[in-house]
């Protein structure tokens, strides 16, 4: 996918369209869709089923109107404002629990879902982790779009996300620090309710111990 042949490798080839990708970085496969992050055309591709030819272009693209447009926190022009429920400005994970689309929107230093699969592009998020509302994007946000330390409502570019359907645990790569939420967030800017890394929501120290982790950059469980 991306390329007409596996010998060739040309970023965005074609040009930023459907079928082309620009440093894909997360991939997930829920046994009917494929999400792919295209991290430098700042979307995410969805095709409805497994794709079975070379270049196969995507059904759905979500940070975008159009499978065209790739500036980052598109306002719908393919012109870059603010932070939205519907854009994003370049994430690395994602996942889906075939109910549910998570993704880590890292360099606006949150997480997005959507409460079902999305079909249709540009379609909005439903909620927000490390922000009060879609409108913000600081790291470690204090509250009011303010940089401040981190607590368990923010995050500071989460990397990875996993759900098991139940729970949600993400990867928040700059914290040093795995978040967990023992139910499936429904407001925006949830507290999770654990840490794994740090002994207090409030620390940030790169560790390398049994009990710390440094740059923690996936993360996985078997639902167990």
């Amino acid at each position: 996918l991306g390329q007409p042949d596996h010998n060739s490798n040309l970023s965005s080839n074609g040009g930023v369209s459907a079928a082309s990708l620009a440093f894909p970085i997360g991939v997930h496969y829920d046994g009917r869709k494929l999400f792919v992050s295209d991290y430098n055309h700042r979307r995410i591709q969805i095709w409805n089923s497994l794709p079975t030819s070379n270049m196969q272009p995507a059904n759905v693209v979500l940070g975008h109107t159009a499978m065209t447009h790739s500036n980052p926190n598109d306002n719908g022009s393919n012109v870059s404002g603010p932070p939205s429920a519907n854009n994003n400005a370049g994430g690395y994970g994602l996942f889906s629990d075939g109910q549910r689309l998570f993704y880590a929107d890292s360099n606006n230093h949150r997480v997005l879902i959507w409460n079902s699969i999305p079909a249709s592009n540009y379609q909005a998020a439903d909620v927000v982790l490390g922000h009060p509302d879609f409108s913000y994007s600081l790291y470690n946000d204090n509250g009011s779009n303010v940089t401040g330390s981190p607590s368990a409502s923010n995050l500071y570019f989460p990397i990875s996300v996993f759900s098991d359907g139940r729970s949600l645990y993400v990867a928040d790569y700059n914290n040093h620090r795995v978040l967990m939420w023992d139910k499936i967030p429904t407001s925006n800017g949830a507290a999770a309710n654990r840490v794994l890394g740090q002994t207090v929501m409030t620390t940030a120290n790169a560790g390398c111990s049994a009990a710390g982790v440094y740059n923690p950059g996936g993360i996985f469980g078997d639902g167990a």
